[in-house]
């Protein structure tokens, strides 16, 4: 493998690489401080993202986002970084009049 590290050349600490953008530019500048950035960085470009449905038996259970998180990496070595909750509206009501008691 034939990688320049950008971080610990001349011409980087000279201040003469530029980058075209201002996340590019802080992801190079702070690879100085913390060349793991440029390791991380590399894996989530790299990295294979994909939607996974829950289980049947976490619906309508009361989860917060840590206790998803922690089953997922702990039991299916994968890595949560969101939850989509997705409402499906009871469409048969769609159009009717409903009453509402007062309160």
């Amino acid at each position: 493998e034939n990688q320049v590290l950008h971080n610990i050349a001349p011409r980087f600490a000279e201040g003469l690489v530029f980058s075209a953008g201002k996340v590019a530019a802080s992801l190079l500048v702070n690879t100085w401080y913390k060349p793991t950035l440029g390791v991380l960085t590399s894996a989530f470009v790299n990295l294979q993202v994909k939607a996974i449905p829950v289980p049947e038996d976490w619906i309508q259970k009361p989860l917060n986002f840590y206790q998803v998180y922690l089953h997922y990496l702990t039991k299916e070595d994968s890595l949560a970084i969101g939850v989509i909750r997705i409402c499906t509206p009871d469409l048969s009501t769609l159009g009717t009049a409903q009453e509402v008691d007062a309160p």
